[in-house]
C-alpha cells in the first residue's frame, strides 16, 4: 500500500494520507484535504506545513491557503538526500562521541571474531569496509539491490584509489544493469553462481563471511573476522573463484 511505503520512508500516518490525497485529487485548501483524507481538521494545517518543510507540498500564499503536492520524484529525492546527509553526519560524529566513553581495549583480550544474525547487519559492515579501505575491497554480491548510500561510499573509495572487485553470485536483467553501471563507475565485476556463501574482504587484514539459509534468503549469519590469517585464507578462496568467473562487459 502506498501510504505504508511513505510511512516506512519517514512520513507520519497523517502526512502520508494528506500527501496521497493531494496527489490524487489535485490542489486544494487544507479544509478540503482534511475532509478527503480523513485527517482531523484541527491537525491538517499543522501536518500540511510539516509536509511543506519536508519538500512534499508547496503552499500558495492566498487566503485561504492552497496546498499542492510536489512531484513524487522530486519530493522523494529531496527527502532521501536529506536523510543521507543526516546519516553521514551522524556516522562521523557518533564514533567520536563513543570514543570518549569507551575504554581502550587490551589487544590481548580484543575479540577477533564476532557473529551477527539477520540480513540488516550486513549493510553496516559493507559500508565500514568501503569507508575504511586503503587499498582494495573484494565482495561477493547478489546485485539484487544497491542503495544510494552504498553507491556514494563506493564512489568515495574509488576516488581514494581503492580497487573494488565485485563477484556477482546471481545474474538477472536488473542485476546486469546494476553491474554495468558499477563497471562504468570503475568497479571490476565478474559473475559466478555461489549459492550459500558470501565473502567481504578489505586490504587483506579484515573480512566477513555470510552464510545464507537457502530456504529463507533473509536468514543470514555474518561472521566478522579481524584476523590476517583467516582473512588471507578467505581471500585465497575468493581469488580462486574470481579467476574462473565470467567477466561482465559493457
Amino acid at each position: 500500500m502506498l501510504e505504508e511505503k511513505l510511512r516506512e520512508f519517514g512520513l507520519s500516518e497523517y502526512e502520508s494520507r494528506l500527501y496521497v490525497t493531494l496527489l490524487r485529487k489535485g490542489t486544494m485548501t487544507g479544509g478540503a484535504a482534511s475532509k478527503l483524507s480523513g485527517v482531523p481538521h484541527g491537525r491538517s494545517y499543522e501536518v500540511l506545513l510539516k509536509l511543506a518543510d519536508k519538500g512534499f507540498v508547496s503552499v500558495l500564499p492566498v487566503k485561504p491557503k492552497i496546498f499542492k503536492a510536489i512531484e513524487p520524484e522530486i519530493a522523494v529525492k529531496f527527502l532521501a538526500e536529506k536523510k543521507i546527509d543526516e546519516i553521514t553526519r551522524l556516522e562521523k560524529e557518533i564514533p567520536l562521541e563513543l570514543k570518549r566513553v569507551t575504554r581502550i581495549s587490551d589487544e590481548i583480550t580484543k575479540e577477533k571474531i564476532a557473529i551477527l544474525t539477520g540480513k540488516k547487519n550486513a549493510l553496516p559492515i559493507i559500508h565500514h569496509f568501503y569507508s575504511t579501505a586503503e587499498m582494495y575491497v573484494k565482495i561477493m554480491f547478489t546485485y539484487e539491490l544497491l542503495p544510494l548510500s552504498t553507491i556514494k561510499l563506493q564512489d568515495e573509495a574509488l576516488k581514494r584509489g581503492v580497487k573494488i572487485r565485485h563477484l556477482a553470485t546471481k545474474k538477472t536483467a536488473e542485476g546486469l544493469r546494476l553491474m554495468k553501471d558499477a563497471i562504468r563507475r570503475g568497479i571490476e565485476v565478474r559473475y559466478y553462481p555461489v549459492q550459500e556463501l558470501r565473502l567481504l574482504i578489505k586490504d587483506g587484514n579484515e573480512s566477513a563471511q555470510q552464510i545464507v539459509n537457502p530456504k529463507n534468503l533473509m536468514d543470514r549469519t555474518t561472521i566478522v573476522i579481524e584476523s590476517k590469517e583467516l582473512t588471507k585464507a578467505l581471500e585465497g578462496y575468493f581469488d580462486s573463484i574470481w579467476e574462473k568467473a565470467e567477466e561482465i562487459k559493457q
